[in-house]
């Protein structure tokens, strides 16, 4: 699988080189098992980050630090 090339396809986001938060706005969570899932940062399927929960906990907890 090519993160990069899905990540950087315009059909899937619209200008992909641009910092756009609001294109996540009202999405529901991506499911551990990578169905239905746009991005892709932790890999898919079998081979997903085993530790995907770990650093989503850490960084809530440094961004609700921060506030």
């Amino acid at each position: 699988m090519n993160s990069h090339a899905i990540h950087n396809d315009p059909s899937l986001f619209p200008e992909p080189q641009e910092i756009r938060p609001e294109r996540w706005e009202g999405k529901p969570n991506a499911s551990y098992k990578g169905d239905g899932q746009l991005l892709f940062t932790f890999g898919v399927g079998r081979r997903i980050c085993s530790g995907q929960h770990l650093a989503e906990r850490n960084l809530f907890l440094v961004i609700s630090y921060w506030l």
